[in-house]
């Protein structure tokens, strides 16, 4: 199936899927075009429309965890300490209780 990729309100979307799905994170490598989890995206977008978009998916899943009290987040380790947040480095709260994997 190919996919049929536009941008919804600054969001990039696949439009095959009903209802449309976000396509995920974009990452940018300049000369060589965006690329998304599910490939590269066929579409010429600036580096401004990437940097959009990452951020209201970002926002779109904080708003989710916070109104579905599940969460989905990344362990990242800073000056201050551990700190969580989603993939992009936008909101990051600090960590109250760290447990490492055995």
């Amino acid at each position: 199936m190919t996919r049929q990729i536009r941008i919804v309100d600054g969001l990039v979307c696949d439009m095959v899927e009903k209802p449309p799905r976000l396509v995920g994170y974009l990452f940018a490598f300049p000369g060589h075009g965006v690329f998304a989890p599910g490939g590269r995206i066929n579409l010429p977008l600036t580096p401004q429309q990437v940097t959009e978009h990452n951020r209201l998916l970002t926002e779109a899943q904080v708003k989710a965890m916070e109104s579905h009290k599940r969460i989905a987040l990344y362990l990242v380790r800073t000056d201050e300490g551990y700190r969580v947040g989603p993939w992009t480095d936008a909101k990051r709260w600090p960590v109250i209780r760290y447990r490492p994997g055995r």
